[in-house]
């Protein structure tokens, strides 16, 4: 455990519990602004700074319909956790001149190229408008195979969040020479 005071504080769905170093009081502020004014159900947050827990932070409901408190252990489905890692490696090899944000993604990673890829700029893969699309239900092998990266309509590029992180983090891995 923490040598921390324990936290503990009520909120307008249940309560928030855990810990918080007080150095790091900003983060317990904000996660409490989250569910007073943002609307949040239930949440957690912690911070680990060299190997020691700082921030450990859990509140609100976990189960809209049984109004089930959100617990310390509470599990849930995390999106998007590695955009910023991927967004901060690439801007930092583009400050290296290591990736040009404008070149096609084809002169790191070549297997991309395929059905109308060929010219898509490595930007539009961390901004998400590269038209790639995310389905609910996987398909048959290659029932895609050979469909024009243009068919796909524009508003789609919006959809696919979880899978931008991977490509744009191919492209990074690929013109780092580290994948």
């Amino acid at each position: 455990m923490s040598s921390f005071p324990a936290l503990k504080k009520r909120i307008n769905n249940g309560e928030i519990a855990g810990f918080c170093d007080p150095r790091f009081e900003r983060v317990a502020q904000e996660f409490e602004r989250n569910f007073q004014q943002r609307d949040e159900l239930g949440a957690s947050v912690c911070v680990t700074l060299e190997g020691e827990r700082m921030v450990d932070l859990w509140g609100g409901i976990a189960h809209p319909d049984s109004q089930a408190p959100w617990v310390e252990d509470t599990l849930s489905i995390v999106w998007s956790a590695t955009k910023g890692a991927t967004a901060l490696c690439a801007h930092i090899l583009a400050s290296r001149g290591l990736l040009d944000l404008d070149a096609p993604v084809i002169r790191y990673w070549p297997e991309f190229g395929q059905a109308g890829k060929e010219t898509t700029p490595v930007k539009m893969l961390l901004n998400h408008q590269s038209g790639l699309a995310a389905l609910s239900e996987p398909l048959p092998a290659r029932s895609c195979a050979g469909y024009p990266a243009n068919r796909w309509a524009p508003s789609f590029a919006r959809k696919w969040q979880s899978r931008s992180a991977s490509t744009s983090g191919s492209a990074c891995r690929k013109s780092s020479k580290t994948g």
